[in-house]
């Protein structure tokens, strides 16, 4: 006798398939499903002993650990190197943050043997030159300088954060009356690994 072969289930048949009293009936029951009450899940009793352990765990006194030898060591010869800062000098580098952010001119201190800014001065004097050259010795108002010059040292500089870096430099420079000062204004964009040279004026200290 041959088995029957089980047919099977239908799918169910999709919202778009039924006719508007089905799908109707089917949001009903969706709904009445969904907001049915529900039996709440029977609750597992705790163990007493489990119970009594861990709340003696939560509730005992936490005692702080004595630092190693090693540990303590490092401590102490931490804070004799960070004492403790004075309000003048908090104040000073909370102004001097502030300044940064809202695009105010800093000093920068140490000119002469900051690589950077002498490397920035002496790219202004060689970018000096070049224009110079270029426009045939004719001054402009970025270049009034109508002579070459040869670079000495950047004698003091400022920075300000402005769509880069803006640096207000002292540059000595040499031409054939000696070493005179001349301020100029070379700004950075990193992102872009770019300098240029804004102005380059003599100096009138």
């Amino acid at each position: 006798m041959e088995r029957k072969k089980k047919g099977k289930p239908e799918p169910e048949k999709l919202g778009c398939d039924m006719i508007s009293e089905e799908l109707q009936a089917h949001v009903d029951k969706e709904v009445h499903d969904h907001f049915k009450p529900k039996k709440p899940e029977p609750k597992i009793p705790l163990d007493p002993t489990a119970n009594k352990f861990f709340l003696a765990m939560m509730c005992q006194s936490k005692k702080k650990q004595p630092l190693s030898d090693y540990d303590s060591s490092i401590t102490k010869s931490w804070e004799k190197k960070t004492p403790c800062c004075s309000p003048s000098s908090v104040a000073d580098t909370a102004a001097d943050a502030l300044a940064a952010a809202v695009g105010g001119r800093r000093d920068i201190t140490d000119v002469g043997a900051n690589k950077e800014v002498q490397s920035l001065g002496r790219f202004a004097v060689a970018e000096h030159n070049r224009r110079l050259r270029r426009s045939g010795g004719v001054a402009t108002s970025s270049g009034p300088v109508t002579v070459l010059l040869s670079f000495g040292a950047v004698a003091a500089a400022q920075e300000q954060v402005v769509s880069g870096v803006a640096y207000y430099l002292k540059v000595i420079a040499r031409d054939d009356r000696g070493d005179r000062p001349f301020d100029a204004v070379v700004v950075v964009k990193a992102w872009l690994k770019s300098r240029e040279l804004v102005s380059f004026t003599p100096s009138p200290k």
